[in-house]
């Protein structure tokens, strides 16, 4: 459950840019987090028999819905770390195309394992020249205890929100995929993770947290 926990996360982390600017009112970036993740997971409960039923549908859903509006150039360069600024553009492009696919398959899954939990917003503290938020929620399984999620975002010139990271019972989606990450390219090279991208499963630290 907390696996499951930890996809629906990084889905909001994409789903975050899923509003076209001119939608996007001056809002507090709890009050961002909560709307994005109500409206989502609203769409994914009424039309959660049709989209088991044709898997085509679901991978629209992701594809149009959600992943043109994630950020990959800073997201990829955030989970490579220093590997982002020794690798040559072809590499960085292959990169985010397997990622991306990556975060497909995830999303996909992450969706169709949402099971009604119920999610807390919690109050923080925070200070208004800051340019960057952490906005803490609660995700609470049935007959379990309540599961830590908090949004790590950051404001745009424009004005917007951006959530650039989820964190999971203390553990960084980011920060995990970098370490994970890391430690193939070190014992194999950046290209080997690339071609093996597509059989990629969570990192061994959130698997950590579902145990």
């Amino acid at each position: 459950m907390r696996m499951i926990t930890a996809l629906l996360a990084f889905l909001m982390l994409a789903a975050s840019a899923a509003l076209p600017a001119q939608q996007m009112p001056a809002q507090s970036p709890e009050a961002f987090v909560e709307t994005i993740v109500e409206d989502v997971l609203t769409d994914v409960e009424a039309r959660r028999t049709e989209l088991k039923s044709q898997p085509e549908k679901l991978r629209a859903l992701v594809i149009d819905g959600i992943l043109p509006h994630v950020d990959f150039p800073y997201v990829s360069q955030l989970v490579l770390g220093k590997y982002w600024r020794t690798a040559d553009e072809a590499q960085r492009q292959r990169f985010m195309r397997e990622f991306q696919r990556l975060l497909l398959r995830t999303y996909a899954d992450a969706l169709l394992a949402y099971d009604d939990q119920e999610i807390r917003y919690l109050p923080s503290r925070r200070d208004e020249s800051r340019r960057d938020a952490r906005v803490r929620t609660q995700v609470v399984p049935r007959g379990q205890d309540p599961i830590a999620v908090n949004y790590r975002l950051y404001r745009t010139d424009a004005g917007e929100w951006k959530v650039f990271d989820v964190v999971v019972e203390g553990v960084s989606l980011v920060t995990s995929y970098r370490d994970t990450f890391a430690r193939e390219i070190e014992q194999d090279g950046l290209d080997s993770l690339i071609a093996n991208l597509k059989n990629h499963e969570p990192p061994a630290a959130l698997q950590d947290v579902a145990s």
